[in-house]
């Protein structure tokens, strides 16, 4: 805290002076790694003036689309006013602090200097109420509603850095990282030390970095740039490419019954890290509540990331009547939780096999591949904590059509010590749109089209969360309709459950 209140003061002090470190910082220098910008220097007032051209709904700006350029361009008008370089004014320090706001990665960075802009915002606004100064305050209302979004969705963030620092694992012989006090720490690690590992992954992407091009972090550094993530959202794929997604997926899909059946096999991971960390026993509750959290940070990195089209692999162990439900005599399916796919093909025949962190249930004999054509995948092999997959993750509510199933007279029975397979099957399918998918009898529950809408950066539907510190409910065989309200609450920066 002595150190964040240390940087405000410095900054507020810095916006006081023409010749302080917010007039002279230097415009950051163009970098092969970054993308072209989102909007355009003059696309700001261009939209103002013409709403037909709405930001794609698929597309979330990583940062507050005006530079100082724009707020030269709107105060012109005035009449003869010094340029901005020359200037004390409110407008003045607030287009130095867009500059500077755009150089800085750090989060806690971030927040002061977007706590500056949109309290200069706020001031400005409130005194300068004549129609002439009609375009600048048009433009200091976009700024002041983006910086108080981004203000809120990184405070949220940082939230959850602390919060996830603060409930980790450490071995006796390791120190915890640093972090503020929190009285909300995530309890259910399954990988100790993961907060460590997304703190290492941004210090790899940091503006100052080189890599050779063989170098294993470069591809993570540049994915990490390119996409403008923060450290919540690279902790929280990591998070779920390690051993989290075995409640993160239940908790996403608000299936019950689901995350039971994980359950021993998340005690055996806890029970093997006893001796390092201590004796710990599953909190299902705890889980299903911290799962959906996981979710709406993640779902908010995979918003920035590139859309991906292409041929993908799966591979799992069934019970016949598990396929059946799933595939067998169905038009299409719907995938409720995050769903892995690979581009490797001998990966997905493994699975089918058998391997896997969970042991198939010896009535699990039907080996079933997956051949997917997706069209709205994120690949996360960079970042992944399980690079060798080639990892394309396809987001809570993604729907296929089954274009075919083929079944195989004789396959690989499956990996030493797993109940060999006695039906192989091969399914091929094709991503299509959620409103493409016929209805089930009875309804299906919506949160895979609500989570599809998140996706799409539509987060319309109000909730009303509960706090992470209010007493758990009783656990019911199904989760509530809530979670989906939820989880878009979440996306909106909203982490309070």
């Amino acid at each position: 805290m002595k150190l964040l209140q240390r940087r405000r003061r410095a900054l507020q002090q810095a916006a006081e002076g023409a010749d302080s470190e917010i007039a002279m910082a230097p415009k950051p220098a163009a970098q092969t790694w970054r993308p072209a910008p989102l909007l355009t220097s003059e696309e700001p007032l261009r939209r103002r003036a013409d709403d037909t051209a709405p930001l794609p709904r698929t597309v979330l700006r990583r940062t507050i689309a005006a530079t100082s350029a724009d707020i030269v361009t709107a105060r012109r008008g005035k009449g003869a006013l010094k340029t901005l370089a020359g200037t004390k004014d409110g407008l003045d320090k607030i287009g130095k602090l867009l500059d500077l706001h755009r150089t800085k990665t750090d989060q806690q960075e971030q927040i002061v200097t977007l706590t500056a802009i949109t309290g200069l915002a706020k001031a400005w606004l409130a005194k300068h109420t004549d129609p002439k100064d009609a375009a600048a305050r048009a433009l200091l209302e976009d700024i002041l509603a983006e910086a108080s979004r981004d203000l809120g969705q990184a405070q949220a963030q940082q939230r959850y850095v602390n919060d996830m620092r603060a409930g980790d694992m450490v071995p006796a012989n390791r120190s915890r990282m640093a972090h503020e006090a929190t009285a909300t720490p995530f309890t259910q690690h399954l990988n100790v030390g993961m907060p460590a590992k997304g703190t290492n992954a941004m210090a790899s992407a940091a503006p100052n970095k080189t890599y050779h091009p063989d170098h294993p972090a470069r591809a993570g550094a540049e994915l990490i740039r390119a996409a403008g993530l923060t450290e919540a959202e690279v902790t929280a794929i990591k998070l779920y490419t390690g051993s989290a997604y075995l409640f993160i997926n239940p908790a996403t899909a608000r299936d019950t019954e689901w995350l039971d059946k994980q359950v021993p096999t998340m005690q055996k991971i806890l029970d093997a890290q006893a001796n390092a960390v201590g004796q710990r026993a599953v909190d299902a509750d705890a889980m299903r509540e911290e799962g959906v959290v996981h979710t709406g940070v993640a779902m908010q990195s995979l918003a920035k990331m590139e859309v991906k089209k292409g041929t993908t692999y799966r591979g799992a162990r069934m019970t016949q009547a598990k396929f059946d439900e799933t595939y067998g005599k169905k038009t299409h399916v719907v995938y409720k939780g995050f769903t892995s796919t690979g581009l490797v093909e001998s990966t997905a025949d493994n699975y089918a096999k058998g391997a896997g962190e969970r042991k198939p249930d010896p009535d699990q004999t039907v080996s079933v591949k997956c051949f997917f054509e997706v069209n709205d995948a994120r690949d996360i092999k960079a970042i992944s904590e399980i690079a060798v997959e080639n990892e394309w993750l396809l987001l809570p509510g993604a729907s296929f059509e089954i274009t075919k199933i083929v079944d195989l007279k004789q396959g690989d029975p499956g990996k030493p010590g797993v109940t060999p397979a006695t039906a192989w099957k091969e399914v091929y399918l094709k991503q299509v749109s959620p409103k493409e998918v016929p209805p089930e009898k009875p309804q299906a529950p919506a949160a895979p089209a609500a989570m599809q809408n998140l996706a799409s950066g539509d987060f319309s539907v109000p909730a009303a969360p509960r706090s992470r510190m209010a007493p758990r409910p009783t656990p019911k065989p199904t989760l509530g309709p809530s979670s989906a309200l939820a989880m878009q609450n979440l996306a909106r920066g909203k982490f309070q459950r």
